[in-house]
Formats: C-alpha cells, structure tokens, sequence
C-alpha cells in the first residue's frame, strides 16, 4: 500500500476502552530510529511516550478523516475492555490493518508512568460476566 502524499505509510494505533477511543499511537522511523508519538482524540500531542522516545520535532499532520477514523474503531471496539485498533489512512481512504489486544505483549513501559496507570484506569470490567462452573 503506498499513500501518494507520503513517503512513509502512516499506521494510527487508537487505544479504545469499551469502545470509546482514548488515544492515536503514530510510529516514526521504525526501522532506524523508531520514535513514537501520542494525541488525544483531539489530535493534542501528550508529553508521555510508551517504550519508545517521542519526536518533538515531528509535525505530523491531523488526519483529514480522523473523526471517521475515531468512528471507525469505536465500532469495531464496542464491548471490548481494552484493545489498539490499527488503521491506514490511504489515498483519502481508511483501511484496516488489524486489533491488538496487548500492545506490546503487555509489557512496555510507559513514561511517566502514572499515565500507565492512568490508562490502566480506563479498564473497566463491570461489564464483564461471570459464569458459575463446576469443577
């Protein structure tokens, strides 16, 4: 897949939380010197970074279609506690690339790391039912 206003294919990883998108994970230069910047749904870079530093110095552009993109995953994200979806923005048209239910296998570091706990807040699991079984 090749975006003709781009060089590199922009893949936006949106964190939601029982449908409800949170947060945009954009990766820079992932195969030299991978960087990693964090919006809100607003498209305000955070001063936060998970595993990997973020790139001050990058401007990466507010998608054109990021309200639908954002309507997009809260879809395919209703009734689920926590999962990343992935999503290209293409040659004006959104594509999907895949759900992510452990980012990082669960196990990369947030910086602060109040905002892991932060987000780790955003779990809610009221929703969740038991069944009795029988052993």
């Amino acid at each position: 897949m090749k975006d003709n206003d781009q060089s590199d294919l922009m893949d936006y990883k949106i964190f939601c939380f029982n449908g409800v998108a949170k947060l945009i994970e954009v990766d820079l230069d992932r195969f030299t010197n991978h960087k990693r910047n964090i919006y809100d749904t607003e498209w305000n870079f955070l001063p936060v970074s998970i595993k990997y530093q973020r790139d001050t110095d990058a401007r990466i552009e507010k998608p054109a279609k990021l309200d639908e993109m954002l309507a997009v995953a809260e879809k395919l994200s209703k009734g689920i506690p926590h999962v990343r979806v992935d999503l290209y923005l293409i040659n004006d048209r959104i594509y999907f690339g895949e759900m992510t239910f452990y980012h990082g296998s669960g196990v990369e570091t947030f910086s602060p790391e109040a905002f892991g706990l932060e987000m780790g807040e955003w779990i809610d699991l009221s929703e969740i039912g038991v069944r009795d079984t029988v052993i």
